[in-house]
């Protein structure tokens, strides 16, 4: 039987890509904290079982989610990577949780949880961090940062080596685990509410991130019985029809309406042509999408302490008949706000826009490429232009709304899924 590596040479994943147009190669970096010291069994139970190191025996709670952590560089062992973050499509309301798998081939037993010979005993458990990031143009780019879920560990009968499969979620894992008693009060901007009730749980400054400009929404005080954290997040998202999710660095970020929808008349931060040439970035995919999927012409918002608001669209309902979106207890103080929200939403799902669901690109083509692959975030403008065979070249003004890598070391696939960019009313 022949052994996909031969196991009396290290294995090495070479993650080092070649062919950059400015010859500079992008490097690729797979980093866990497996060697910390300080006990794994140390956790924050009320701050959601975060693993804190500190470098004294004395466990420090200022500490929590980044504290002092000691990445290890398993670059070598890792054969490939997949890193999905943000929305699949525009069927979702709010941003996923990112996720990480990593697939390992393991000839030392290094990453088996019960072996004690191994140099990370007894560290390979949940909740270790993990951080993927990439070295380009003498700049690192953090893609990726986020916990372990779970090892899954694979042996084939006369196998050299065992395949260690690596699930990881990114911070929403943890909020995901938080209650709140945090009530705000009437009049409070969603963007200040947000932040009060991250630095409630003490969430570290260093890994918040929320917008002040462009807000919306005027919330209600909360109730105060103990309920969980991140579904009152999403539900101020849905009332400032803003933005919240995990940067790739590992911030909980807030986007407020203005940010969280940019404008057709907002240059573009990246353009994307099938064509290519000077300044563009080539595409190697293009998924174009004409759907009714999310299309409401009848908006009904009812405030928290108003009355019913409803806006709707008497062209779209002869075109594709009556939609109706329904919202009550929406968070807001007043029925002026209530119904300016229903034309907001309305505006933006009033038609099936033709529009691009992603655009895929390989970073290891251009200058271009890598530049909107290591940069690139959620909400970043791009321009996306297509010049079908036999028809008319068409320029579509989008923004990201969700980022996959798929990297192995022989290849490097960045898929970013798009939202369009529209006249939208904002009631800043």
């Amino acid at each position: 039987m022949s052994l996909l590596y031969d196991s009396t040479v290290a294995y090495e994943a070479d993650y080092t890509y070649y062919g950059v147009g400015n010859g500079i190669s992008p490097v690729i970096k797979v980093e866990m904290d497996l060697s910390s010291s300080f006990p794994t069994e140390v956790l924050d139970i009320d701050y959601g079982g975060v693993l804190a190191y500190t470098t004294s025996s004395e466990y420090d709670p200022a500490d929590r989610y980044d504290g002092f952590v000691e990445f290890d560089d398993i670059t070598s062992s890792v054969r490939s990577i997949e890193i999905t973050r943000g929305k699949s499509s525009l069927t979702y309301d709010h941003f996923d949780a990112g996720t990480c798998s990593l697939e390992i081939s393991d000839f030392n037993s290094t990453f088996l949880p019960d072996e004690p010979l191994s140099p990370y005993y007894p560290n390979i458990k949940p909740l270790r961090q993990v951080r993927i990031s990439a070295t380009w143009s003498g700049e690192t780019f953090v893609l990726y940062r986020g916990f372990v879920d779970a090892w899954q560990i694979r042996w084939q009968p006369k196998q050299e080596f065992t395949d260690v499969g690596v699930q990881t979620t990114d911070a929403t894992k943890l909020l995901a685990n938080f209650e709140t008693e945090y009530t705000g009060v009437d009049g409070d901007y969603a963007w200040e509410r947000v932040g009060d009730m991250l630095l409630d749980k003490s969430w570290p400054a260093d890994f918040t991130d929320v917008d002040t400009d462009g807000w919306f929404a005027s919330l209600v005080e909360d109730t105060s019985d103990r309920r969980q954290l991140l579904p009152n997040l999403q539900e101020y998202e849905i009332a400032e029809q803003g933005a919240l999710f995990v940067s790739k660095e590992g911030r909980i970020t807030w986007r407020n309406q203005a940010a969280a929808n940019p404008l057709e008349a907002q240059t573009a931060d990246y353009f994307f042509s099938d064509t290519g040439g000077a300044g563009y970035i080539t595409m190697t995919e293009i998924d174009y999408t004409v759907s009714d999927e999310k299309v409401y012409n009848v908006i009904s918002i009812t405030p928290t302490l108003g009355t019913e608001q409803v806006a709707s669209d008497s062209d779209s309902i002869d075109e594709y008949r009556e939609r109706a979106l329904t919202l009550i207890d929406v968070p807001l103080t007043t029925d002026l706000l209530a119904d300016q929200l229903a034309q907001i939403i309305l505006d933006k799902q009033k038609l099936p826009l033709s529009r691009i669901n992603s655009v895929t690109t390989d970073p290891r083509t251009s200058v271009h490429s890598s530049a909107v692959a290591l940069r690139g975030d959620m909400l970043t403008r791009i321009d996306v232009i297509r010049t079908p065979p036999g028809g008319t070249t068409n320029t579509y003004k989008m923004f990201v709304i969700g980022i996959r890598h798929s990297i192995t070391p022989e290849s490097w696939a960045t898929q970013f899924v798009t939202d369009y960019r529209g006249d939208l009313l904002v009631f800043p």
